[in-house]
């Protein structure tokens, strides 16, 4: 599970910030892939790669805006990915 912002709320922000599951919640949580019984191959190697990637941020890169790794989390409480109806992180990756 991951989502996204919009490319607006991304630049008018100018830093796209970022978090995860932490180990237990995600084995391995954008570091890397372990194959097992369910997937031979990792299903979300070309996103973390590109996020870990700090040449596709920032104004030579891809995208203008900047990446901001957030503390990773062991759950998802209340108020943790919305705080007063607003989003408070453009990617949570799990």
């Amino acid at each position: 599970m991951f989502f996204f912002g919009t490319s607006s709320v991304a630049s008018s922000q100018g830093t796209i910030k970022v978090s995860d599951f932490s180990y237990e919640g995600n084995p391995v949580p954008l570091f890397g892939f372990v194959p097992n019984d369910y997937f031979n191959e990792d299903p979300s190697f070309d996103l973390r790669e590109t996020l870990l990637d700090s040449n596709n941020f920032r104004d030579e890169g891809k995208v203008s805006s900047s990446v901001e790794f957030k503390p990773f989390i062991l759950y998802i409480s209340s108020g943790f990915l919305v705080e007063n109806s607003k989003r408070k992180f453009d990617v949570f990756f799990c």
